[in-house]
């Protein structure tokens, strides 16, 4: 069962620091439950996430005591199309809830 604090904990233990330092660094881990696949943005570059990256594929970092199947840095198309996606969904839940605010001033006019 991973979700965003046990990442938040491995990104920790990565960079030899706190949760609470990681989370002041905005270190965002973007990862619903469940989900096979998950992606953590760094505001700033540098060694440390291909650091990071490398213990994770080679198993030396785990996430709740679990190796995980593969970790890589995205760049170019691949880190292209996931800013494209990610801002699609962020831009959907934006709407989404425009229009349930619509959605319920209209039937409370009603009432």
């Amino acid at each position: 069962d991973c979700d965003r604090e046990a990442l938040l904990d491995m990104i920790a233990t990565g960079m030899e620091i706190t949760v609470e330092e990681v989370k002041d660094k905005k270190i965002y881990v973007d990862y619903s439950r469940g989900a096979k696949d998950g992606a953590l943005r760094f505001p700033v570059h540098g060694d440390h996430i291909a650091t990071i990256c490398k213990n994770l594929a080679e198993g030396k970092l785990e996430i709740k005591g679990s190796k995980v199947e593969g970790a890589r840095v995205l760049d170019g198309e691949e880190e292209k199309k996931y800013w494209e996606d990610f801002i699609a969904f962020k831009n959907k839940q934006i709407q989404q809830r425009v229009d349930e605010k619509r959605s319920k001033k209209k039937k409370q006019k009603r009432h």
